[in-house]
């Protein structure tokens, strides 16, 4: 028989695969690590449960909501956010509020005050890159003094080579909240004006981390009928007039009659013959620390600019669910970006000082015995890499992989888009009622699953992700 094939069981390919067998249809997935979940994985260590940095759920789409409720019921928290910022040896909640300007150094605050009553910073005619973009929106001194510090040990390029489009999807995705606008400096100052912030919420699972949806979405494909193969990878894919024919793995082939993909896009367009896309993916080292009593601050999740601390981002999982540590006790994700195959991918232990340093100057744990154990785990392509000609890039092997009518592209990595969980569930969504419109003969159970996904994404609706580049 010839099976809907999904290779990737992040976010995206579990959606995808569980609208797909509650429609009737025979699906597989393919997932290369040894669970489920992708991007949206979670470690445990005995009565610790670390994610993959910050996860949650949130979106005003209904589909998002009802398909939660389907899945997990009412075992989920509904939580506030705390986010903050480490800027100038200061935490600063985030979005920004009045309280900041007085922990600014003067110097600081006058030049960016400046740069508001000012002109916009002048940049090059045309510029797409990051480094003008912020220029314009944001002024000088914060782009010298954080933008551009954190975008360029986080993506391992230079502002000036990294397209506009991650400045723009990079502060929604930071913001969230689509009544808090964070586009300008103007409205960073407007924002932080305002005396009583947006009180946004977020639903999470109540125990074992966000892993613990995802696991449950895996547990009803596979009792409606479906399959999923953990620790495999596509070894080849078989072609013939028609598009993609086969999916062969070490130990089995697959009739293919769709094929989603969600991993690497140079992986695919290697398998398939086609000239090798110059599109990179960035990977990150993570430090899990285990503490035996919370931590000093308890945001959910803290960005940090300055290129010498080794991390980007912390998160506290217990600010996310008491649930994911023991009684008492604490724990902070560490997330360090790095290229698969470098010296700190190969060898993440030899860090492990600079962590401990770091953690302490930024007075995120209060002296080194808190500090129980320390777990190393690797991301590989963690997120896309915007370079300054990436549209361009993409765009041409959009149109080389269009000559497979029956392969389809989903997910942060498969579409090769900076985006959350939700608009990757957003994604599988309009994919899936892509696939069942397109059906010939569907079964009762296919037509109920269509009229369901009409009334969410109904025909023409445009995809839920930004007008870059498009397969």
């Amino acid at each position: 028989m010839k099976r809907y094939v999904v290779v990737g069981a992040g976010a995206a390919g579990l959606t995808l695969a569980y609208l797909l067998t509650k429609a009737g249809l025979p699906v597989t997935v393919i997932e290369k690590e040894s669970e489920v979940g992708g991007l949206a994985r979670t470690f445990h260590y005995d009565e610790w449960h670390f994610d993959i940095g910050p996860h949650r759920f949130y979106s005003p789409n209904p589909v998002v909501g009802n398909f939660l409720s389907e899945v997990m019921g009412d075992d989920f928290l509904e939580i506030s956010r705390s986010s903050a910022v480490h800027f100038m040896g200061h935490y600063h909640s985030w979005p920004l509020r009045l309280e900041t300007l007085p922990k600014l150094p003067l110097g600081i605050a006058l030049r960016a005050g400046l740069d508001l009553l000012g002109k916009a910073a002048r940049t090059s005619e045309g510029s797409v890159s990051f480094e003008d973009y912020v220029l314009r929106r944001y002024g000088r001194t914060l782009y010298q003094t954080f933008f551009r510090d954190y975008t360029e040990k986080f993506l391992g390029i230079s502002a000036s080579k990294t397209h506009q489009n991650w400045a723009k999807v990079g502060v929604e995705r930071a913001t969230i909240d689509e009544k808090v606008n964070t586009a300008s400096l103007a409205e960073i100052f407007k924002l932080m004006l305002i005396p009583k912030p947006s009180d946004l919420k977020f639903l999470y699972p109540e125990r074992e981390g966000v892993h613990a949806f995802w696991k449950r979405c895996a547990e009803k494909i596979l009792s409606a009928g479906g399959e999923i193969l953990t620790g495999k990878t596509p070894q080849r894919l078989e072609t013939d007039p028609e598009g993609l024919s086969h999916v062969v793995l070490d130990d089995r082939t697959l009739d293919c009659e769709v094929l989603a993909w969600s991993g690497p896009i140079p992986e695919l367009a290697r398998m398939l013959h086609l000239p090798a896309p110059n599109l990179g993916y960035r990977s990150h080292v993570v430090y899990n620390v285990l503490l035996n009593s919370p931590p000093v601050h308890d945001y959910q999740w803290c960005y940090f600019g300055a290129k010498d601390l080794v991390f980007s981002r912390l998160s506290n999982p217990a600010s996310f669910s008491p649930q994911t540590v023991p009684s008492g006790r604490g724990g902070l994700c560490l997330e360090i970006p790095c290229q698969e195959g470098d010296i700190l991918w190969e060898d993440p232990a030899r860090i492990r000082p600079q962590v401990l340093e770091d953690l302490l100057r930024v007075q995120a744990i209060r002296d080194q015995d808190q500090i129980l154990s320390m777990k190393v785990e690797r991301v590989r392509d963690a997120y896309p890499v915007y370079h300054v000609d990436y549209p361009e890039r993409l765009d041409q092997a959009f149109a080389d992989l269009q000559a497979f009518p029956n392969l389809h592209l989903l997910g942060r990595t498969g579409r090769f888009w900076y985006n959350n969980m939700d608009h990757s569930i957003e994604n599988a969504f309009a994919l899936a009622g892509e696939l069942l419109e397109g059906m010939t003969q569907a079964s009762d159970r296919a037509r109920q699953v269509r009229e369901e996904l009409l009334t969410v994404c109904p025909p023409g609706t445009p995809e839920p992700e930004p007008a870059v580049a498009r397969a």
